[in-house]
């Protein structure tokens, strides 16, 4: 029975911290680890459960935590009081379960856009004419447990600091390699992971295996996660060229997407929910095998990008600092 390929859950706040996400993601994989972030359980927008985030952080053999200026989100259902975020609970999980908690704080002294600072919501409800002493006393809290969180994950012993997504990604990377040696005082050899790309295939298999649908308020609030293979629902479109008017593409007959695939450069344009994002998911799955390889040979290789990581990527190689917003996913051959 082939070895399972250790899981990364990397944890941070989100909105201000995307780039080094994906940051510690490429480090993840580079490593020969699979790496799981709540990207990919979570609709955009949606906050699961504390229950749910524990489940995930459960399924990890190791944690890497990444803070920066923002303390982050407080679920209202963990089961003690006093005020710890999503990612304080999560490594305290972590640790509970026995596993290594990789932690990288921001360096104090380096350069940070004032938006992506905790302190900057009372900032911006001023200019706005909104300020209110509620929303005062939360960031006066946040920015207290803020300094609380880094303290005590210093205490942990295993940590490093960052200023730059660059820089962070072969830290991460750095301090994975020497938990590996740790695990199994095996020495991972420079660029093994790049070589082989049957742990990516493996990764990406598990990645698009599922399909989470969330909104019904039943039981516990959990997600409700079926087999993509199972659930999901053909989809047929009016193949069109370009310039065609819609009339003119309204005539033609429909045809299955994985009939369109058969052509080198596509774009598929549908409404929000029409199922692109499950369809690409789908052709994903299917192009990677059980074992790590190539399901359909000849194919080409699949890498699925979310438009809103390829920003961060692109603005963070202009920026460091910078992040960005949105997101669909594209798949290049």
């Amino acid at each position: 029975m082939p070895q399972q390929t250790p899981v990364v859950f990397i944890s941070s706040t989100k909105e201000d911290l995307e780039a080094y996400r994906v940051a510690a993601r490429d480090a993840a994989i580079r490593a020969g680890l699979m790496p799981r972030m709540m990207e990919y359980f979570v609709a955009q927008g949606a906050k699961p459960p504390y229950a749910e985030c524990m489940e995930k952080v459960d399924e990890a053999d190791v944690l890497v935590v990444i803070v920066s200026h923002r303390y982050g989100w407080v679920p209202p259902d963990q089961p003690a009081p006093g005020g710890k975020s999503i990612t304080w609970l999560e490594c305290e999980q972590a640790l509970k379960n026995g596993r290594e908690v990789l932690a990288f704080l921001v360096d104090e002294k380096a350069e940070w856009p004032l938006e992506l600072k905790e302190s900057y919501r009372v900032s911006k409800a001023i200019e706005e004419g909104k300020p209110t002493t509620k929303l005062a006393a939360e960031v006066k809290r946040n920015v207290a447990k803020l300094k609380e969180f880094k303290g005590w994950l210093s205490g942990l012993g295993i940590r490093g600091s960052f200023s730059e997504a660059g820089a962070l990604r072969g830290d991460i990377e750095a301090a994975l390699n020497g938990w590996l040696r740790r695990q199994t005082g095996a020495t991972v050899a420079p660029g093994a992971a790049r070589q082989d790309p049957s742990k990516y295939l493996a990764w990406l298999r598990q990645e698009t295996a599922w399909i989470d649908i969330r909104g019904l308020q039943v039981g516990s609030g959990k997600a409700h996660r079926f087999p993509i293979d199972e659930l999901y629902i053909p989809l047929t479109t009016p193949e069109g060229k370009p310039g065609e008017k819609e009339t003119e593409r309204a005539m033609r007959q429909s045809v299955a997407l994985e009939e369109a695939l058969q052509r080198r450069k596509l774009v598929i344009v549908g409404d929000p929910g029409s199922g692109k994002t499950t369809f690409l998911r789908r052709i994903a799955y299917e192009l990677c095998g059980d074992a790590g390889k190539l399901k359909l040979p000849g194919s080409g290789f699949p890498i699925l990008v979310r438009i809103g990581e390829l920003e961060e990527h692109m603005e963070a190689c202009l920026c460091p600092a910078s992040a960005g917003n949105g997101g669909s996913v594209l798949p290049l051959r």
